[in-house]
């Protein structure tokens, strides 16, 4: 960890072990403690208070890393709650980001876009003309913003973005701005996007939310192997949340459906996330650990028992080679069971919408390649028996620009267009492009409420 980085900075941040502490009075005070500073009640800023001393100041900046990783591990196995955390701590982040000193945004900078083959990623605009060789700047033409300044009480002018060097102006690769290269928000030279850190700091919120997400993720798969009791207590903490902050809902309700027949059989059908991860568990036999719960639920949603599932995952996925099928099931076996509200909290999951799916799991037209999306297209053009025979090479055309231009929703709505007519501008949930792609198929039944009384009840 860069020593500059500022006292309140979470991401991958050690803690002494004597600070874990999962007493529950103590993980309830602290959880309570990040909600508040994550805007429920609290104050954003953090700053030394009249009359502390710095060690003080210290202490309480431990005891808010603690409260961040206690609620990270809050909601590592809650995809909603997950979503939650990534948009309220990178407001947190981009707000103190802001309001930070120059050196501090260095430290966080060089933290953010450190890369493993020590490549850099960043700098700050001098460095550029020595980077590349060349006078960078009569190259290219960059408005440096006006400084803002502001009077001291004792009537000296302090220059503030000298201290915060939020009109600097910075290289960022552009592999990491990909936005802002797109629609020419910043001037581009050389592979670098270049502009005042003001402009790029949406960019640099969105870079920080990925490393969170991707610390969850690892919290997660490795809550998958601990002990019983730590998972008991991981759950007792969700639950708590449950009264405390209220994610968005789709604002929509969609029934469960049971697909008739061999699941494999009817892919046409299946939203394109959906199909991906199917298609890799196939080939590869490994997804991670939010796709997995992605595919799950899917296929809990349209039929599969649990008993099924759980056999489905111990054929294909290769880190079972070895095992016994009772050795998955007491080892590997807990997210599905914990998916069908068997382990844990006795949840009924939902099927996650495409905002929570494009925030933590795998979306089609977010995470895969223009390039390998439109050869997909136009395999399947060849080969799918369903896919539409009038005006293909356009409609496929429109599903790469929407894609290629940072429209995952409509995109995957031009997508079903491929299969099914519609008037659907955007597909908010993936069990919408299942209810309209099966219609009329002869293989998608709605559940009826009849269906559901008579549904095996889950013993504890």
């Amino acid at each position: 960890m860069n020593k500059n980085l500022p006292i309140w900075f979470p991401l991958k941040r050690e803690l002494d072990p004597g600070q874990s502490t999962f007493e529950k009075s103590e993980w309830k005070k602290l959880i309570f403690a990040r909600t508040d500073t994550l805007g429920i009640n609290g104050q954003k800023d953090f700053r030394r208070v009249k009359g502390e001393s710095f060690g003080e100041y210290e202490d309480r900046a431990k005891d808010e890393i603690l409260s961040h990783k206690i609620l990270h591990l809050a909601v590592c196995l809650n995809p909603r709650y997950s979503a939650w955390l990534i948009q309220n701590e990178g407001d947190l982040f981009s707000h103190r980001f802001i309001k930070a000193k120059w050196n501090e945004k260095i430290a966080i900078l060089d933290f953010l876009y450190s890369s493993p083959d020590l490549a850099k990623n960043w700098m700050e605009f001098d460095e550029l003309t020595s980077f590349l060789k060349e006078d960078v700047m009569n190259k290219v033409r960059v408005i440096v913003p006006r400084r803002q300044r502001k009077r001291s009480a004792r009537g000296t002018v302090i220059k503030i973005d000298d201290i915060l060097g939020n009109s600097k102006i910075v290289a960022i690769n552009y592999k990491y701005v990909p936005f802002l290269l797109k629609h020419r928000r910043v001037v581009i030279y050389r592979g670098w996007g270049i502009d005042s850190i003001e402009r790029f700091s949406a960019s640099i919120k969105h870079r920080f939310e990925k490393l969170l997400n991707a610390e969850l993720n690892e919290s997660a798969a490795k809550l998958e192997n601990s002990t019983t009791q730590l998972r008991k207590v991981v759950e007792e903490m969700t639950n708590l949340l449950s009264g405390l902050i209220k994610p968005q809902t789709r604002g929509f309700g969609l029934s469960d459906f049971t697909i008739d027949g061999d699941f494999d059989a009817h892919l046409s059908i299946y939203p394109p996330c959906i199909r991906d991860l199917i298609t890799t568990v196939e080939k590869v036999g490994y997804i991670p650990h939010w796709e997995r719960f992605q595919l799950g639920l899917f296929l809990k949603k349209t039929g599969m028992q649990v008993e099924d599932q759980l056999q489905y995952w111990y054929s294909k996925a290769v880190d079972n080679i070895g095992l016994s099928y009772d050795e998955f099931v007491k080892r590997a076996g807990y997210v599905i069971r914990h998916i069908y509200g068997i382990e844990g909290g006795k949840i009924d999951y939902e099927m996650p919408s495409c905002t929570t799916i494009q925030t933590k799991m795998y979306c089609t037209f977010r995470h895969s390649g223009i390039g390998i999306i439109e050869e997909n297209l136009k395999l399947l053009a060849e080969k799918d028996e369903n896919f539409t025979k009038e005006n293909t090479a356009e409609k496929i055309q429109k599903v790469v620009e929407l894609t290629s231009r940072g429209f995952p929703n409509q995109a995957c709505a031009a997508h079903l267009s491929l299969y099914k007519s519609h008037k659907l501008p955007q597909i908010k949930h993936p069990m919408i492009y299942l209810k309209i792609a099966g219609e009329g198929s002869g293989v998608l039944r709605e559940n009826s409420d009849d269906d559901l009384a008579q549904a095996p009840k889950v013993e504890d």
